[in-house]
């Protein structure tokens, strides 16, 4: 209860002091109204245009998709320097806002301008808002249109360069691919070539070394042959063997009629005699036969392993005047070696790479030749005829409330500097 007393007390004096001056205060907060809505008068009207971009890219549906980082990009693409200098070149601004640009404090002012009067903002509906405050309300909806517009228009720039550039590099890539893959290739098609002649100079070397032996086959056949005063030895040596065999056999025969007549005839028969001298004949025919038998096989072994030798050497010189027709003769000669082969597959996997680069190339085209789609959904600004500043009844309420509470405070120093001056 004292409290309550002791506050009533401190602060009862309050509404007797403001009845006594409320002429005073009155007045004086009139005054501080006219004042303000005086100085209104010679601040110029603004205007505000709006206009809402959407960022929104394309989807697979190639419909319109509005996504959160959209609008983040966006934002940051409208608020960057490029654009700006784009909007203050396109519209005049230097000369829209009077400010000579000759010095450095020129341009910054010129920014400083430009940046309280164009205003980015993200709202909660993945959308940005362009707000221009202008002295005039349509050149105001116009730069605000303006810059959506030619923030769509350097974007499509922007997007077409980038997309020129990854054309560019891609395509040299491509291109500096196939100059490697033909390098490559003419280096193995010369590579090929060289091993190719060194190959045949090779072949035709051993083509020569095997003709010599031939002929030297040959020779040691045809000398065996001459002293035999034969063709073939082995079929002169099958005759042989035969007429040994079969003269062989006749005289046993003769020699065993021989036996039986000397038993039953006497010495001097005619009959003995004339087997006697059978018998005499088919014994030396035996042994010229044995004596020819024995040449013939004393030269056999040799003769037929120079058959042989001259047979295999005959299929060598035909392989080998075949693969050098081959080599010769054919369009892309080859000779499989393991550094060929090493090349080989180095060219097929770079002709692989080369194969994706051009798919990737191709793409890159088609990606390019594309037309761009818009790139917002805009809606656009209107002039608005209202001004949104200077706000006239709001200064002019806050000049009159200024005014009454500085008188007030003026007339509170003085009350209570009357009673010490007393």
């Amino acid at each position: 209860m004292q409290n309550r007393v002791t506050g009533n007390k401190n602060t009862g004096w309050l509404p007797p002091f403001l009845w006594k001056y409320k002429w005073a205060l009155l007045i004086a907060a009139m005054l501080g109204g006219i004042v303000a809505y005086s100085a209104t008068l010679f601040v110029p009207n603004k205007y505000e245009a709006t206009a809402v971009v959407y960022a929104a890219g394309g989807g697979s549906d190639n419909q319109m998709v509005m996504k959160q980082g959209n609008t983040l990009i966006l934002l940051q693409f409208l608020k960057s320097s490029f654009l700006r200098d784009r909007a203050i070149e396109a519209y005049n601004l230097v000369n829209h806002y009077d400010i000579d640009t000759g010095n450095a404090q020129g341009k910054a002012t010129l920014i400083q301008r430009y940046t309280s009067n164009v205003n980015f903002e993200r709202t909660l509906y993945k959308s940005v808002r362009i707000k221009v405050t202008d002295k005039d309300p349509e050149f105001a909806a116009r730069l605000a249109n303006g810059i959506v517009r030619l923030s769509n228009d350097v974007k499509k720039h922007i997007i077409s360069t980038n997309k020129k550039e990854n054309l560019q590099a891609i395509a040299q890539n491509y291109h500096d691919k196939q100059q490697e893959v033909d390098s490559l290739a003419e280096d193995l098609r010369a590579f090929n070539q060289q091993a190719t002649t060194q190959a045949l100079a090779k072949l035709n070397g051993r083509l020569k070394e095997v003709k010599d032996d031939i002929h030297h086959l040959r020779t040691n056949l045809r000398n065996i042959r001459e002293k035999l005063r034969i063709h073939d030895l082995n079929h002169h040596l099958d005759q042989a063997k035969e007429r040994y065999n079969q003269a062989k056999s006749k005289y046993q025969l003769e020699e065993g009629k021989l036996a039986a007549y000397r038993k039953e005839l006497p010495a001097g028969d005619s009959a003995v005699i004339h087997v006697e001298a059978s018998v005499q004949g088919l014994k030396s025919q035996l042994q010229e036969l044995e004596e020819r038998l024995k040449t013939y096989s004393k030269h056999e072994d040799r003769y037929n392993k120079l058959i042989q030798d001259l047979a295999l050497k005959l299929e060598l010189r035909n392989n080998l005047e075949k693969r050098i027709a081959t080599l010769s003769n054919s369009f892309e000669p080859t000779v499989e070696s393991i550094e060929i082969l090493t090349k080989k597959k180095k060219l097929n996997a770079e002709m692989e790479r080369l194969k994706q680069l051009k798919k990737k190339y191709e793409q890159a085209i088609a990606l390019f030749e594309k037309p761009q789609r818009a790139a917002y959904m805009v809606s656009r600004a209107v002039s608005n005829p209202e001004p949104v500043s200077p706000k006239t009844l709001l200064i002019t309420l806050a000049g009159a409330v200024l005014m009454f509470l500085l008188t007030l405070g003026v007339l509170l120093v003085r009350k209570h500097k009357l009673p010490a001056s007393s």
